[in-house]
């Protein structure tokens, strides 16, 4: 049996979506960040005895967890309820789904240190994960692109 060369539209935009629905945490965090700013919170957690890193991997952490558990819920149930194929090698999924986790949790990140209202948030955010989607491929496959947006950039 010969393998699909494409991907259907199914296979294309389950994990497509579910890679574009992690990074709207992106919009979340930034906004607890700004929150807790105005609040003052933030002031105190900086003064507390504790480092700035455990600080920091205590306000990550949640959102990087929601992150792995909505990874593992969309393409576990697609795969269970409808027959989403998760390739040959469904293990080299965990280290993919971490990576996607904390980088959309970095992203958070990055946007509550640019950002300083909530509309700010979320233009940045918007702006940030529309282009990010669609030239990413979460939108579009690769095959439907431009050309100049197929090449493979890693390669000499």
């Amino acid at each position: 049996m010969q393998a699909k060369r494409f991907p259907d539209t199914f296979q294309q935009n389950v994990p497509g979506y579910t890679i574009y629905g992690i990074f709207w945490i992106v919009s979340l965090l930034a906004g607890c960040v700004l929150q807790e700013k105005r609040d003052g919170t933030l002031r105190r957690l900086l003064v507390a005895p504790m480092g700035r890193a455990v600080m920091l991997a205590g306000k990550l952490l949640p959102y990087f967890i929601i992150n792995l558990l909505q990874i593992a819920v969309m393409l576990g149930a697609s795969h269970l309820l409808f027959g989403l194929n998760l390739g040959s090698s469904p293990a080299g999924l965990v280290p993919v789904s971490v990576a996607a986790a904390a980088t959309a949790t970095g992203l958070g990140v990055l946007v509550a240190a640019l950002a300083r209202t909530e509309a700010q948030i979320g233009g940045l955010t918007t702006l940030l994960l529309l282009t990010m989607a669609a030239l990413g491929g979460s939108f579009i496959p690769r095959f439907a692109m431009p050309e100049w947006l197929k090449t493979d950039w890693a390669r000499p």
